[in-house]
């Protein structure tokens, strides 16, 4: 047994303040965690108590369950004490309940039943464990690590759909390469051996390197706190604080929230685990003390508002209020968190969470207002973060769902120009100051903490890389598209982990919504691939092509039509194949799912070269690229791995990671598809790309206020049973959407709805008889169109039952093709299709009153033309 090198590892980590990583092989070695618990105490200074046990669920947790007294029986020569761990307290958590254990902090985790880890749930757990602790996966194999191919991950059946079964395990494989680098790292099996595989590690090469010194800020904030004395309530609450950089940043809030002679802006960001919610909720409680009635807390989803709350009843608690006595908790049952906080003490006081979108809502009553996760918020509710209050604004740059430095660098652009630009629109009496905050230093454990450095390597998260174009923005003629080898891009390579980072940060800079499992999609999903745009090669040592587009798809459809039809009639839900599900049960059609087709999961731009037409350029050259498939026989099923690159190579070598679309064969495919939130800016840019709505939802996200929509372009019309598909779903499609303008999308802006209904209007047109009308318009009519034409005392009341009928008429094609301009149809659009009232009309196209009734004589005036 090695227990020496075990017990160097914790004495190591516990000197360092590091967490470090165990990996116990072999059947039962769950048996050996009282005794490995026993060395941790035993070379560990740490004062946390608490064990986490993380697993699958309740029925393994009982079969797995540990027998100590049969184990200190078998194992006296160990000398262990019987009640080793009766004094301490463990936690056991299931893998799918993980958020709930976030802004606690463990200091041993065992990580069990191995094959139900994601790398979500492994991000959470890591974070917990504080400096000096210990993570234990516990692997039931004595197989080989470099053998572990066989072994399935739960989360493969969130990959698999009708088509595809089989999944390539690269993630392990870079999982276990990765576990060699970490400097605080031992694979042992259950006899308490080191493994002969991780022999090599990177553990037995620093140790016989001199320990480092440990940059601890413990003196400057114990300082920071004497000298601060009583002044209460801020000394109460900075003595909550756990490190300097998080006692400052309080105390700028507080500095902040005190001078009420100045609105402040105060922006604090940092990466995952720095304490940045805790300084918010503390900060909360200090406004509360100094007399802030109404508050309110955003987020783009509650999920983000733990460890504020939890904080903030901290802070509150510190400063004497009691529950139920001073304060009252109401609960949102709907979304399951906290809606808001009531104190009766002095004077009525509120903290109440509300979603961005409902800031406009409140914002003639706000005082303070509190904005966490701010760069996952869309850039359209931002300019309603500051007005005649206080603005308190965090975001997470890296780590478990980080949003990345290039997203944060436009969302303080944007925040400054509207700082900027209502710093004299509001309360001129009163100065506007802006101020931004960094937290750096780690809240459990100390800074370069080994096993944090291998997570967000491993996962991807670490988004401090440069996005900058080192060769300039090229001619479009000149970029390439290139089909990325997963198993080159996944291999751990060094230059092949760096290009990895370099795409993984150009996606998390352009999308709100990433997590550490997007990573494993993209890596082990058999039906996926990635693309990318670059810019020209030059063939120099060392140096990477800049990346000028990142696109993510995936291969859909060619399901079995009986499974189709057995799943809608029973109202079945199934995992993958987006769009053919969600196409056939809009129109109850299940032929649409035999048809073949890709979805475009990102398409992403470098910040560097945005709206320079790179976008499209790449949609070009994809589109081009799946037309090749035209000329090839349609398979029965859709074979993927014949025309993949992806296939797991025999021989041990690793591939280019690059491969030219020209040499690669495509399936025959029906369409193209992508599905997006509904904003104005992407609507523009797929339709420009021949993409037309064939689905939009009705229900909005809750925490975006927006609609869900797919979008298809047809890329071949060889399916001879079912040809006439992409008409016949179009026209359906704005038959239902022109009836339900005046009802569930009535709130949706007057300007998408003409985009959406543009190629409409050039596409269908129904005859024009004249002599029918008369069935809808009297002679009467008539007469006071044109009776309010010649009369400019009459309001607009007079014919405004009108618009609905002249809407839909424009719409069904009575009227020419461009029988009118783009705002006298964003008008006929928005009064006559969704019944807005004038007022709302004026403020979505920003016209003046005068000009909007100049709008209506030109559109009588063309009218009365017409039907002359």
């Amino acid at each position: 047994m090695d227990i020496s090198l075990i017990s160097d590892l914790f004495s190591k980590g516990s000197v360092n303040n590091h967490r470090s990583i165990l990996l116990l092989k072999g059947p039962k070695s769950s048996e050996k965690i009282p005794f490995l618990h026993y060395l941790w105490r035993k070379n560990s200074t740490q004062s946390t108590n608490t064990i986490l046990w993380c697993l699958k669920n309740q029925k393994l947790r009982k079969s797995y369950g540990i027998s100590e007294k049969k184990f200190f029986e078998k194992n006296e020569n160990f000398n262990i004490q019987k009640n080793s761990m009766n004094s301490f307290q463990i936690r056991y958590c299931y893998y799918k309940e993980t958020k709930k254990i976030l802004g606690n902090t463990f200091g041993m985790c065992i990580l069990q039943d191995f094959e139900s880890i994601t790398p979500n749930s492994l991000a959470r757990i890591i974070e917990t464990i504080e400096g000096g602790g210990v993570i234990i996966f516990l692997l039931e194999t004595i197989n080989p690590l470099k053998n572990l191919h066989h072994l399935s991950l739960e989360i493969y059946n969130n990959f698999k759909n009708q088509t595809v079964k089989a999944v390539t395990s690269r993630f392990l494989d870079r999982f276990f390469l990765s576990l060699k680098d970490c400097e605080m790292f031992l694979s042992i099996d259950n006899r308490l051996q080191i493994c002969s595989e991780y022999r090599k590690s990177g553990f037995f090469k620093k140790k016989k390197e001199q320990q480092p010194i440990i940059e601890n800020s413990s003196s400057l904030l114990t300082e920071l706190i004497k000298n601060l004395g009583q002044m209460e309530p801020l000394s109460s609450l900075l003595s909550k604080t756990k490190t300097f950089d998080q006692a400052r940043a309080f105390l700028s809030f507080a500095e902040g929230i005190a001078d009420k002679k100045k609105f402040s802006t105060i922006l604090l960001t940092s990466g995952r685990g720095r304490g940045k919610s805790a300084t918010l909720g503390l900060a909360t409680s200090a406004s509360i003390a100094f007399g802030y009635g109404n508050i309110f807390i955003t987020a783009p989803d509650p999920e983000n508002l733990h460890s504020f709350f939890a904080f903030l009843l901290i802070g509150l608690k510190t400063l004497g209020y009691k529950e139920n006595q001073d304060f009252e908790i109401i609960q949102n049952v709907k979304f399951k968190c906290i809606d808001r906080i009531l104190i009766y003490t002095s004077h009525y006081q509120m903290i109440k969470f509300i979603f961005p979108s409902e800031i406009e809502n409140f914002k003639d009553s706000i005082e303070l207002l509190i904005i966490d996760e701010a760069a996952a918020i869309q850039f359209t509710f931002l300019e309603n973060l500051v007005g005649n209050f206080t603005t308190f604004i965090a975001s997470t740059i890296y780590g478990y769902e980080g949003s990345g430095k290039s997203l944060n660098l436009k969302m303080i652009k944007k925040i400054k120009l509207t700082h900027d630009k209502f710093s004299t629109k509001f309360n001129k009496s009163k100065a506007r100051i802006f101020r931004e905050i960094y937290l750096e230093e780690p809240i459990r454990f100390s800074k370069n903490d080994p096993v944090e450095k291998w997570l967000n390597d491993l996962l991807c998260m670490n988004m401090e890389q440069k996005s900058f174009l080192s060769k300039g923005c090229p001619s479009l003629k000149n970029c390439r598209l290139f089909l990325l080898d997963r198993n080159a891009l996944f291999s751990s390579h060094k230059i092949a982990n760096f290009f990895l980072q370099k795409l993984i940060g150009l996606f998390s800079s352009s999308h709100y919504k990433n997590s550490p499992d997007d990573l494993q999609m993209m890596c082990d999903a058999p039906s996926h691939r990635i693309f990318v745009l670059l810019s020209p090669i030059v063939l120099t040592i060392g140096l990477i092509p800049d990346i000028l587009v990142g696109l993510h798809t995936s291969y859909e459809g060619q399901i079995n039509i009986k499974f189709v039809r057995k799943c809608l009639s029973k109202g079945l839900k199934m995992n993958g194949d987006l769009i053919p599900w969600a196409i056939s049960k809009n129109f109850l059609d299940p032929n649409f799912g035999e048809l073949a087709g890709v979805r475009i999961l990102r398409i992403v731009t470098n910040p560097d070269s945005q709206k320079m037409g790179y976008g499209t350029r790449t949609l070009q050259l994809f589109t081009k690229f799946l037309e090749k498939g035209k000329n090839h026989k349609r398979s029965s099923k859709l074979e993927i791995k014949k025309s993949s690159p992806d296939k797991k190579p025999k021989k041990r070598f690793i591939p280019a990671i690059l491969s030219c679309i020209k040499d690669k064969t495509v399936p025959s495919l029906d369409y193209i598809g992508v599905s997006f939130r509904l904003s104005l800016p992407l609507l523009c840019f797929w339709k420009k790309n021949g993409f037309n709505m064939f689905l939009i939802r009705s229900h909005k996200i809750h925490y975006s206020n927006e609609h869900t929509v797919i979008m298809i372009k047809e890329v071949s019309k060889k399916k001879l049973k079912f040809q006439n598909w992409y008409q016949t779903y179009r026209y359906e499609f704005f038959k239902k959407f022109v009836n339900l303008l005046g009802s569930e999308f009535r709130e949706l802006s007057s300007i998408i709805v003409y985009n959406i209904m543009e190629t409409k209007f050039s596409d269908f047109s129904v005859s024009a008889q004249k002599q029918s009308l008369k069935k809808f318009f009297s002679s009467f009519d008539f007469q006071r169109l044109f009776f309010y034409k010649k009369t400019s005392g009459l309001e607009i009341n007079f014919i405004l039952d009108l618009f609905p009928f002249i809407g839909k008429l424009f719409f069904w094609g009575f009227f020419p093709k461009n029988f009118f301009s783009s705002v006298e149809t964003i008008l006929l659009v928005g009064i006559g299709l969704q019944y807005k009232p004038i007022e709302t009309i004026k403020k979505e196209i920003n016209i003046k009153t005068e000009n909007i009734f100049k709008i209506f004589f030109f559109i009588l005036e063309k009218i009365q033309i017409f039907f002359n």
